[in-house]
């Protein structure tokens, strides 16, 4: 424990130091178009404050394209080939017992795989987790892993795998049925230590469910409060004392107890995680997301829209001047269509002019953004409106190859996979 609090604790203050929760916390607000309050009342009361979906259309069409690209054949998801010709047989034989066991024997593969995936693109980087099923007969799980919330990992790691990182811890929720479930295995010791709390002097996991509650309108904080239990899993590197031979290790433990409820050694030396991601950040543990990416496209449409929509209100109600015995003050009076405001010695009432110069210009602002946003992602374009058919080849070709990227990190995620997989089953 002396090693494992610490270490622990200085992976997750590199991991928060910069704001990287925040900015993860921004990310599911402009997936969800979570508007900020404050254009509700500017430039007056009930003015637009519309969040153009921008984000939510390229995060919802890569999930779809990368979805595609592994599940799309409902009978054959992986291919293997032999190195010679005497793994034709051989590998025949795998292709189909991989088949086999991807489509029917792991249970809701599938949708923790498209979780990853979802995640991946929403918050930069999401982990798959492949495990023995705990019980007699063998057989694998697959479980999805937010890694923005419950991966702690040393920043400045490529992977997880035991030969590029030294440790990898995962903050596990349990409820109470969890607790008597380990209980009744008997390899667990100290349960009446584990804490409610994960992460003390800090409020990382009320903003996670604030946030979850603006989008859903359910409230997790009283539940998590209540029924939610913490403990951490490592799989670490270790010397034991006086010897040169590295041993692999998993260690539950809980941080604000400091007490270890299990110690084993990871027989199999398998870090059970694939992590994946699609914006890549080269050399580190956590990369980009895709509404982090191009945040910027994003405000700037909104801005744009609203300023659109605030002009034609502005043309469809313009605000009047007429006579009266005070003259105008801006410090009393809202700026409103429709408006009548007073001003001394007029004569007679003025309209405000109309200018529609900025309604045209915003429309065309607004097509170019999406255009813009359309090319940066990177998975397609939805907007063919070439002049010609050699204009509309070029462009198809130059979405395919902009595309390649994405499609050689979707294979080497999946192969990654696979090979986790076959290190099991081997």
């Amino acid at each position: 424990i002396k090693y494992l609090e610490p270490a622990f604790a200085a992976d997750l203050m590199d991991k928060e130091e910069n704001g990287y929760h925040k900015k993860r916390i921004q990310d599911l607000e402009m997936y969800h178009g979570v508007t900020d309050p404050y254009f509700d009342n500017t430039p007056w009361p009930n003015a637009s404050n519309f969040h153009v979906p921008m984000t939510q259309v390229f995060v919802d069409e890569g999930h779809s394209r990368v979805d595609d690209l592994e599940w799309r054949d409902r009978k054959k998801i992986v291919s293997v080939g032999g190195i010679g010709r005497e793994d034709r047989w051989k590998a025949r034989d795998l292709e189909l017992f991989f088949n086999w066991q991807g489509l029917n024997d792991i249970v809701d593969f599938e949708r923790a795989d498209s979780a990853a995936n979802f995640w991946a693109l929403v918050q930069g980087t999401s982990d798959l987790k492949i495990i023995r099923r705990n019980r007699e007969e063998y057989g694998l799980e697959v479980h999805n892993i937010r890694s923005a919330e419950y991966m702690v990992v040393p920043v400045n790691r490529k992977s997880r795998e035991a030969k590029d990182c030294e440790r990898v811890s995962q903050i596990i929720p349990l409820g109470a049925e969890d607790l008597r479930e380990r209980v009744a295995i008997g390899q667990y010791r100290n349960l009446d230590a584990v804490a409610k709390s994960h992460l003390p002097g800090t409020l990382r996991e009320e903003e996670y469910d604030e946030i979850r509650g603006v989008v859903s309108g359910l409230s997790l904080s009283e539940k998590q409060m209540r029924d939610t239990w913490f403990v951490v899993e490592s799989y670490l590197s270790y010397y034991p004392l006086g010897s040169t031979r590295m041993r692999e290790l998993i260690v539950t433990w809980s941080p604000g107890s400091r007490k270890i409820h299990r110690k084993i050694p990871n027989e199999d030396a398998i870090r059970p995680y694939v992590e994946k991601y699609y914006y890549e950040n080269h050399g580190m543990a956590f990369h980009f997301s895709l509404p982090e990416k191009f945040r910027a496209i994003q405000m700037k449409a909104n801005y744009a829209d609203k300023q659109k929509t605030d002009a034609k209100d502005k043309a469809n109600s313009p605000a009047g001047f007429y006579d009266g015995e005070s003259g105008f003050d801006p410090r009393m009076h809202v700026r409103v269509p429709t408006a009548m405001h007073r001003i001394k010695n007029l004569g007679r009432i003025e309209w405000e002019p109309v200018n529609i110069a900025a309604i045209m210009h915003s429309d065309q602002e607004l097509k170019n953004l999406w255009e813009l946003y359309e090319k940066a992602a990177g998975f397609t374009y939805l907007t063919p409106d070439s002049k010609t058919l050699g204009q509309e080849v070029l462009k198809t070709q130059r979405a395919n190859t902009r595309f390649g990227s994405f499609y050689r990190l979707v294979n080497y995620h999946w192969k990654r996979t696979w090979d986790k997989i076959y290190a099991y089953d081997h």
